[in-house]
């Protein structure tokens, strides 16, 4: 669902960064664009979901009410709104956003809760968000060298863009993908995008979100499935993909 959800919102993602960096294109502008894509892939991904967890959610009624999630950041939640708001309203909203995330963060830290460092620090996995950090970077000078990514972005059309960009997601992660593929702006740079955000949810190393919520379960007991991962995200990646091209 998080790689669904990204659609919308020109930060929800990096990869729509990546793509449109330089283009001060406005937030709600994005948006108004992603938005019939962003609400058919978020329905589709609840169906497909819902359709392959249906035992377990029937029986949702049975469950302690222990292991019901509660909300209890009015922080988050209101740094959330913040951040939403200047994605959408301000052209080019990085440093707010950044301060506000801060801000929240400080307060979280100093005020609410006192989280442990070193247990964000082992949830936030910082030698893999610097290796894709520099394999992006790596992959970004190569794409200003060889033009080959661009010329046949150039000359790809909706559907295939999309493919390319899904394909190369789930095979180097999407944040490379996406500095390989953009290096220019392609000619359809939005189905590029479905690709690239929605592509992933077939293999785990496809995007940061995936590889953040296996390391996460594995910490709090989980056994997660890669294998499974990949059997229902091959059904909700063709449902998605398909859905956001037709009412782009």
């Amino acid at each position: 669902m998080a790689n669904s959800a990204s659609l919308l919102l020109l930060g929800s993602n990096l990869t729509n960064i990546l793509v449109f960096a330089g283009r001060h294109l406005r937030g709600a502008d994005f948006a108004n664009s992603m938005f019939p894509a962003w609400v058919a892939s978020i329905v589709l991904t609840t169906v497909v979901v819902a359709v392959w967890r249906w035992s377990d959610l029937r029986r949702v009624g049975e469950r302690n009410e222990t292991e019901i999630a509660r909300v209890t950041s009015y922080v988050g939640l209101t740094g959330l709104l913040v951040a939403t708001v200047l994605m959408l309203l301000v052209r080019d909203p990085a440093l707010w956003v950044l301060a506000t995330g801060v801000a929240g963060a400080g307060w979280e830290a100093l005020v609410a809760r006192r989280p442990e460092v070193r247990s964000m620090l082992r949830v936030l996995n910082l030698p893999l968000l610097f290796g894709l950090f520099v394999l992006a970077v790596v992959v970004a000078v190569l794409a200003r060298e060889w033009d080959f990514p661009q010329r046949l972005m150039a000359s790809s059309g909706a559907w295939t863009s999309a493919g390319i960009g899904a394909g190369a997601a789930n095979l180097m992660n999407n944040l490379p993908a996406a500095a390989l593929l953009s290096s220019r702006l392609p000619r359809h740079p939005y189905a590029l995008l479905f690709g690239l955000d929605l592509g992933p949810n077939i293999c785990v190393i496809g995007a940061m979100s995936s590889l953040l919520w296996l390391r996460i379960s594995r910490q709090n007991g989980a056994s997660p499935s890669a294998r499974t991962f990949s059997q229902v995200g091959v059904v909700v990646t063709a449902a998605t993909l398909v859905a956001a091209l037709l009412v782009r």
